[in-house]
């Protein structure tokens, strides 16, 4: 409060500076507040100048200054924020050093998310003092308990570059931690996973213990094991016999895995049959007061996936390929149902695209023309209109559950991976084109116009030379893909992916030129030459594999 009038008060005059968006003023009024609080002993008042400094510096750009600030204020998710667009490594390590625990929390969250771009120099030395952090952590009690869970998410995110002494001495911590009541979470669960998996992929000597502490933790129901599970698939060819044995003992997460893995199981097919019966039995084209939300549709379709179609029901005797076709043309109707809302119509066209390529034919080629029939005639649902209009600014309560644009984008999507001819797939790409000029606005859309793109590549070549430089990347990432596939190659593009500041679109382009043949790599060697030295650690990995 001013006690005088126009007397000036530094922290007052920041926080009107930033409202007003009056940059340079609140610059220096926030350096001015730090340095008064600072002197004067005010803890709790100097971490909360050192968080609006470091918001000035966020809001100017300067992100290296923002992330020290954050850091210094103990904004653990502020600072990972602000370090997540950082294109260069950010060293931090004197401040990973610091006794406070607010302050040595978030800077480890710093190095979490830049664990990419820390240069292989000094990965042993952040590891050592991460993995201090993490085995000394437990003497300090819930004190300790925040360095530990970010320390030990930032020795995970080293994935493959994880060090074998740190592995060695964390893992015998979290296979102790395992052993529990059954659905029982603790608070690095999350964390402790990850650190099992980047053990798994860096195949170091304790890879085989931690694969057996991750199967514990699947085996108790540990939040994420069974997606952990599911991704690792690939390095853990040992575990199919005792995912088998457990879905055999009617554990559905067992079964779900299996068929993740599309293993053809016995107990995959009856759970097949039973969601089948379920989504059989959802009524179509009837007005109901509510309607129930899931995704029993798309987890039908996978699990029909993965059954062999020529086995037949032990009950009914009907052949699992004519399953597929009873269950895809309920699916067709409900997409078809102009009585349901688009949220749940768009699961069953999602549910078509798993089955797609399971379909024969004519069926194929029908659901095909259907769909692109429905893109034609959309409608609207009372629901979603009543959703559309909590959009307006001056609503006090919002609800977007993404149904003005998923069910179309889904449709386009599934008509993509339907299609079997040139002229179908530029059928799809004449509507898809004119949504790729809009900026990608809502979460998920990029992603599926990106799949959509790749999957009409596979019979249509995609325009390259316009989604190479498209605002989501997403559809950067997969015009890398695209331009790898074509049989005429633009080499100017090799370059424009190479500047790209997205990560996977370098990752990418340098799995790309890996599979070119050993005469037309000789002309992107520059490009490679580039590669090797790229900030990023996926990269050049990727990159090492190129002849």
């Amino acid at each position: 409060m001013r006690l005088i009038d126009l007397s000036f008060n530094p922290a007052v005059s920041a926080l009107e500076a930033l409202v007003d968006d009056r940059l340079p003023d609140a610059s220096r009024a926030s350096h001015q507040w730090l340095w008064q609080d600072r002197i004067s002993g005010a803890l709790t008042d100097e971490n909360l100048s050192h968080q609006r400094y470091g918001e000035v510096f966020d809001r100017a750009g300067e992100g290296k200054h923002a992330v020290r600030q954050f850091v210094l204020a103990g904004r653990r998710k502020d600072a990972r924020s602000a370090a997540e667009p950082l294109l260069e490594f950010l060293d931090v390590r004197d401040l990973l050093k610091v006794r406070a625990r607010w302050i040595c929390s978030a800077a480890a969250a710093v190095i979490g998310q830049q664990a990419d771009l820390i240069p292989d120099d000094v990965v042993a030395s952040i590891a050592a003092r991460l993995t201090e952090i993490v085995t000394t952590g437990a003497q300090t009690g819930l004190t300790g308990i925040q360095p530990v869970k970010e320390a030990l998410g930032a020795l995970a995110a080293l994935d493959e570059r994880l060090p074998a002494p740190s592995a060695q001495q964390v893992l015998p911590l979290l296979v102790e931690s395992i052993p529990r009541e059954p659905n029982i979470s603790r608070f690095t669960d999350e964390q402790m996973l990850a650190f099992l998996g980047a053990c798994i992929k860096a195949q170091l000597p304790v890879a085989d213990q931690a694969a057996q502490a991750l199967l514990d933790a699947w085996k108790l129901d540990i939040k994420g094991a069974e997606g952990l599970l599911v991704s690792l698939h690939a390095h853990l060819p040992t575990a199919v016999p005792v995912v088998r044995e457990r879905a055999q003992q009617g554990h559905r997460g067992a079964t779900a895995l299996l068929a993740d893995w599309q293993v053809d199981d016995p107990s995959v097919a009856e759970t097949a049959r039973e969601l089948a019966d379920t989504v059989l039995a959802e009524p179509v084209g009837t007005v109901r007061p509510f309607y129930a939300m899931g995704t029993t549709a798309q987890q039908c379709a996978a699990y029909l996936s993965a059954c062999s179609g020529d086995q037949s029901s032990r009950g009914t005797g009907e052949p699992n390929s004519l399953l597929r076709e009873r269950v895809a043309a309920h699916l067709l109707l409900w997409a078809e149902d102009h009585n349901d809302i688009a949220e749940r119509r768009s699961e069953a066209v999602r549910a078509l695209s798993i089955l797609a390529e399971t379909l024969l034919a004519p069926v194929r080629n029908d659901t095909f023309e259907r769909l692109m029939d429905l893109y034609q005639v959309l409608t609207e649902h009372p629901a979603n209109a009543f959703d559309r209009r909590t959009q307006h600014p001056l609503s006090r309560y919002k609800i977007n559950a993404g149904g003005d644009w998923r069910l179309p984008a889904e449709i386009l999507h599934t008509t993509a991976v339907l299609a079997t001819t040139a002229e179908q797939a530029i059928r799809v790409e004449q509507r898809l084109l004119p949504h790729l000029t809009h900026p990608e606005q809502k979460p998920g859309h990029g992603w599926l116009q990106a799949q959509t793109m790749l999957a009409l590549d596979r019979l249509s070549p995609a325009p390259t030379s316009l989604t190479a430089t498209h605002p989501s990347p997403f559809m950067r990432q997969t015009a890398v893909i695209c331009w790898g596939r074509a049989v005429h190659r633009d080499p100017s593009l090799a370059r424009t992916f190479a500047e790209d500041s997205n990560t996977s679109v370098r990752h990418n382009l340098a799995r790309t030129l890996a599979e070119l043949p050993p005469a037309e790599r000789l002309e992107y060697e520059a490009i490679t030459e580039r590669l090797r030295t790229d900030n990023s650690a996926r990269v050049r990995r990727a990159t090492a594999q190129i002849p």
